[in-house]
């Protein structure tokens, strides 16, 4: 984009159209609106948001994990118990179910064991 001074009011060209500063502004915001209601695979991938769309609140995948694995005295424990959750949330969304399942299979047995290791442990004093 390049800034263009025409008759006195500066204008900005971008793919050959010449903008007034407030077109570039309401255009700028329209098209920030539009980002923001896209699914970034990075930050709000679209198998961890469409998930909880039918709750009355809003919520994501992380919300329910941080909500859950909190009350885990282990973090070892925690960890293990986020996995599964996460592989359970987003198993349907994401193309391969029963393999996402069998993650969620594989991250329950660890769980389970170091659950097991936990009630053999003496507490720390």
């Amino acid at each position: 984009m390049q800034t263009v001074r025409e008759k006195g009011e500066v204008l900005h060209v971008s793919w050959g159209e010449a903008y007034t500063p407030e077109q570039k502004r309401d255009l700028e915001e329209s098209v920030g609106k539009l980002l923001a209601a896209q699914p970034d695979p990075v930050k709000r991938p679209a198998h961890y948001t469409t998930i909880f769309k039918d709750l009355p609140v809003h919520c994501e995948t992380w919300d329910v994990v941080e909500a859950i694995v909190k009350h885990y005295p282990d973090p070892v424990l925690a960890g293990q118990v986020m996995q599964i959750i996460q592989y359970l949330i987003r198993a349907p969304h994401k193309g391969n179910l029963l393999q996402d399942l069998q993650k969620a299979e594989v991250w329950q047995h660890r769980a389970t064991n170091q659950a097991a290791s936990l009630k053999q442990s003496p507490p720390n004093t």
